[in-house]
């Protein structure tokens, strides 16, 4: 109630705003705290008011947001990417990459956003401040070199704790709960009408292109950052389900340690994106 109490005070506020979820989750359990989607209704009187409801094009109150949406997940991607690039051995901790606004100097494309703030580019750059600063550049570099078929493959591991494409995820059973998306070659070629390219690499490393996730993912990926292994989210703790744990061996602690400060640094140091 406390988290709906401060999510409809903040849509209400902000005159563009149509809603917005939160996903409040126990990083050792996985058990869910709160499971919150703003605008929503009395299910006392869903029956009287449901055609007003339901004709609500603008709010959208009776879709669950924060399991039923799903949304390119942008920068929060970034630290997933960096562990890909830890897993398949493609990173050096200490090797700085440039950063001077744009991935190709001259290109309309693949700008830092820095570059649409009129501001510098952040120079020389490691890992560990990338992730702090929120660099495009060096993901854009680092996605190009892991490629998309591996960085979509570690993507479904870490989401999902899916080890190869035919895995069924856990899921919390709710009806409304949508998968997300990470695609596939043969989603590519289905519905692309092409395989993975080098802008995919790009593109996914800073979570833009096909992939999309819902809000519950995102908040379990981030409780996966901060133990080190994937365990599907639960509504009730010890509900029966087989829910198993999904380890990442080829990712030394060392490497988490510096993912996580670097997102400390990102909320807690001057410079950070969050």
């Amino acid at each position: 109630q406390r988290v709906a109490q401060i999510l409809a005070d903040a849509v209400a506020q902000q005159p563009a705003s149509t809603g917005a979820s939160c996903v409040v989750i126990d990083v050792r359990t996985r058990e869910v705290v709160a499971l919150v989607s703003v605008p929503t209704y009395d299910p006392s009187a869903l029956q009287d008011d449901y055609a007003g409801l339901r004709d609500d094009s603008k709010f959208t109150p009776l879709r669950f947001r924060a399991i039923g949406d799903e949304y390119q997940p942008g920068s929060i991607i970034k630290p997933a990417t960096l562990l890909a690039g830890f897993a398949n051995n493609l990173v050096d901790p200490m090797q700085r990459i440039r950063c001077d606004g744009q991935l190709i100097p001259g290109s309309q494309k693949w700008h830092c956003w820095t570059f649409w703030r009129g501001m510098p580019g952040h120079g020389d750059i490691n890992a560990e401040e990338a992730i702090q600063h929120s660099c495009n550049v060096f993901f854009y570099t680092l996605g190009q070199k892991v490629g998309a078929r591996r960085l979509t493959d570690f993507f479904r591991k870490i989401i999902d704790g899916c080890e190869t494409d035919a895995e069924v995820r856990v899921g919390t059973g709710l009806i409304e709960e949508r998968t997300g998306l990470i695609p596939t070659r043969e989603w590519m070629r289905e519905n692309r009408r092409r395989d993975f390219n080098q802008a995919d690499g790009r593109n996914y490393a800073i979570g833009q292109g096909e992939i999309q996730i819902t809000p519950l993912q995102a908040a379990n990926l981030f409780a996966t950052l901060a133990s080190g292994v994937y365990q599907p989210p639960t509504l009730i703790a010890n509900d029966g389900r087989d829910r198993p744990v999904v380890a990442f061996p080829q990712i030394s602690e060392s490497a988490w340690r510096l993912v996580r400060r670097g997102l400390y640094r990102c909320v807690n140091e001057e410079g950070g994106t969050a």
